[in-house]
């Protein structure tokens, strides 16, 4: 580049959750388009791998009996709490909980699994901000747990089914502590114990203290407004305390950490030597519009990497580059950090992603996950529950507002993102760079209309009118 001194360039960052054949098939495909836009593109191809987990491990946990019959007991309890709650017959927070009968629960799930939504007879509103269970409702759920005589069989089944566990570290993708069930070894450790000659040991006790905590943080999230929905907010609650290990948390937490390692000090960290070498092509008088792409986790790399130019350049405080995020994965806070100490390197900034109805509808994993990959990350993969994600509209409005909320207020206030179309929602038609159809997360380059939009803003920048 210092040789050929591009125009413009354009540094593209695929998401994160993918190895390295289908990083280059990506790039291979978006090539022509970025040198037909008249830019000199750059791949970042990072490997981790997503594959195993939508296409093995999360449809196995969904077969799974234990998980069949935790999530119909959660939805149990949280109707048998929402009802106690709304009733109006001045019942509230006094004495157990009247619960459903198994076969409405079972009636409601399989509603939920056609798209449709549970207990479309309950006012969510009508529940107290924060609501919590009382000490007799946990101990309610604690007793029907431990005497659940299908959960016991279950456990038990699983408990012989034991595997030794290793003790050599692995970074493979899955990691079962039993043939019967993909449950994260360590909660495995709580309730089915293994102890040198013996086998088969369970504790219900255990058991029933995990699905306390899930039916109180659905509860909450409900209560609060931040639920994605009854059914998926109980299915992302079983898997988080349950088979946290085996959904992708660790998967996700090591890509994370993977980015931090590429500007550290190793000598083969890529984006430190990136950067160095970028400093380079700018002390060499080669400054060519610089547009920065990130998609889904991609828009990871990019907030981190916007801190690091700016260190680099610091000499050149008229340096800046443009971004563009897809379907960006990216939390506020994560980008609220990086604005807050680069923001002013931003010429320009357009995020693209799908409203929150076609959101809900790019199901990752059809009938059993019925959401979008973003939703499975804010929901799941991510510390915070319901963690909200820069890609997602959801959190451009209410409840995300005010205490508790500052990193998503920061970056709804900053600069770059007063400007009228700095956020484009499927499906939009509002002029060349400001066009949106794209209609699952990793489809945006099949869908013209956004493909479009993009090329335009690398040839023609964003159509700021002031």
């Amino acid at each position: 580049m210092k040789q050929t001194r591009p125009e413009r360039l354009v540094i593209h960052f695929h998401g994160g959750l993918v190895d390295r054949a289908l990083g280059e098939a990506a790039a291979a495909e978006l090539l022509p388009l970025y040198t037909s836009a008249g830019a000199t593109p750059l791949f970042v191809i990072w490997e981790t791998g997503w594959k195993e987990i939508v296409e093995q491990n999360i449809p196995t946990i969904f077969k799974e009996d234990i998980f069949n019959r935790l999530v119909r007991r959660v939805a149990q309890f949280v109707k048998g709490k929402i009802d106690k709650e709304t009733s109006g017959d001045g019942t509230r927070g006094i004495g157990a909980m009247e619960l459903p009968k198994e076969g409405a629960i079972k009636a409601e799930l399989d509603r939920a699994q056609t798209g449709e939504e549970m207990f479309q007879d309950v006012s969510f509103d009508q529940l107290p901000q924060g609501l919590q269970l009382t000490p007799d409702e946990q101990e309610q759920i604690r007793k029907e747990i431990e005497t659940d005589k299908e959960l016991r069989a279950e456990l038990q089944q699983i408990a012989n089914a034991r595997k030794e566990p290793s003790e050599e570290p692995t970074r493979s993708v899955t990691e079962a502590g039993s043939s019967e069930t993909l449950m994260s070894p360590e909660v495995l450790e709580d309730i089915s114990p293994t102890a040198t000659g013996e086998k088969g040991l369970i504790s219900t006790v255990m058991l029933a203290k995990h699905v306390v905590v899930i039916v109180a943080s659905v509860i909450a999230r409900l209560s609060k407004g931040r639920g994605h929905g009854v059914y998926l907010t109980i299915v992302e609650e079983v898997m988080r305390e349950f088979y946290i290990r085996n959904v992708g948390k660790f998967l996700w937490d090591g890509m994370k950490n993977e980015v931090d390692q590429a500007f550290g000090f190793a000598a083969d960290s890529g984006g430190a030597s990136f950067v160095r070498h970028f400093k380079e092509m700018w002390d060499a008088g080669v400054r060519p519009t610089v547009t920065l792409i990130g998609h889904s986790a991609g828009s990871i790399y990019v907030a981190r990497l916007l801190k690091e130019l700016d260190r680099a350049l610091e000499a050149y405080p008229e340096a800046k580059v443009n971004v563009v995020f897809i379907a960006p994965a990216v939390t506020f806070t994560a980008y609220a950090d990086a604005l807050r100490s680069a923001g002013k390197r931003i010429a320009g900034l357009r995020i693209f992603g799908m409203s929150d109805s076609i959101e809900r509808e790019d199901r990752i994993a059809k009938a059993l996950y019925p959401a979008s990959l973003l939703y499975f990350v804010s929901g799941v993969l991510e510390e915070g529950r319901d963690e909200p994600l820069v890609g997602m509209q959801r959190y451009y409005d209410k409840p995300y507002v005010g205490p508790g909320f500052e990193a998503v207020e920061y970056v709804r206030n900053f600069d770059c993102m007063k400007h009228q179309f700095a956020a484009v929602w499927s499906d939009v038609m509002q002029g060349p760079g400001r066009n949106s159809d794209m209609h699952s997360h990793g489809g945006w380059a099949q869908a013209p209309a956004t493909r479009a939009s993009v090329m335009d803003i690398i040839t023609n920048g964003y159509g700021y009118s002031s």
